[in-house]
């Protein structure tokens, strides 16, 4: 994707740090570009990427609602 969206993440993953750390998640996680080079590796044909990234989100997910019906803090 190049340099200039590297760039462009590191810089706007400072301002959350700004900010309370409880809420750097909600705001730093959009404006990462993990989601285009998903779909990059998806457009070139690696379906590998797309598995992985479904399997470890499912788990992740299955994990973050276990503990917050527990009333663990999840997040």
């Amino acid at each position: 994707l190049g340099p200039s969206l590297g760039i462009y993440s590191v810089l706007c993953a400072l301002a959350p740090l700004g900010s309370t750390v409880w809420s750097f998640g909600r705001l730093s996680l959009p404006i990462f570009p993990i989601f285009m080079l998903i779909g990059a590796a998806v457009g070139a044909g690696r379906s590998r990427v797309a598995t992985l990234y479904f399997f470890i989100g499912s788990a992740l997910s299955g994990l973050l609602m276990a503990l917050y019906a527990n009333w663990w803090w999840a997040g």
